[in-house]
């Protein structure tokens, strides 16, 4: 996305669009910015194990990342077939976004310290069989908070009115079924 869809913004994190995110200590922009410092770089991500790719959970100081990638991401947005052709040659856009990366900031110390924490609740993994499993599995997984204050922070999503609103009109399975198992 170009820089100006985000020129009012100091920082932007881009994840997926299936998380039910809440509020930690440190806070979700402190806890990026930690991360940012340790490793030396403007953005905040971790490096999928024994690849060259990315995760989708992609933090960044707008400024400093603009000024590195504005040219590429121009260059992109006005040849998209070229786009589409380096997409199809690493075969994932995360393997793009890592050479991406490697070629205009470097990986820094990121191995050294990954880092990628949910911040909230996959829905994702309610999506399939053996959901039951998946939760517990997430469930022990999920280092940012202990569950039980997880529990808490998720079920105030259901006591939100607006939340409530859009489950009256618009009932989505996973959200239904995280309810049960937060219930158990």
């Amino acid at each position: 996305m170009p820089q100006k869809e985000f020129k009012h913004f100091e920082h932007v994190y881009i994840g997926d669009v299936d998380f039910l995110i809440v509020k930690e200590k440190p806070s979700l922009l402190e806890a990026h910015l930690n991360h940012c410092n340790k490793i030396g770089l403007p953005y905040s991500n971790k490096i999928r194990p024994n690849t060259r790719r990315m995760t989708g959970l992609h933090f960044y100081k707008t400024k400093e990342y603009y000024e590195k990638l504005s040219s590429t991401i121009d260059f992109y947005l006005s040849h998209p077939h070229k786009l589409e052709k380096k997409i199809l040659e690493y075969g994932r856009n995360e393997i793009f976004l890592y050479e991406l990366l490697k070629e205009k900031f470097g990986i820094g110390k990121i191995k050294k310290y990954p880092f990628r924490p949910h911040h909230g609740f996959h829905l994702g993994i309610l999506r399939n069989r053996n959901h039951s499993k998946k939760f517990n599995d997430y469930i022990n997984r999920n280092r940012s908070l202990h569950y039980s204050e997880l529990k808490n922070l998720l079920l105030s999503y259901y006591e939100d009115p607006i939340f409530k609103k859009i489950m009256n009109q618009l009932p989505i399975k996973e959200v239904t079924l995280l309810y049960k198992y937060l219930h158990k």
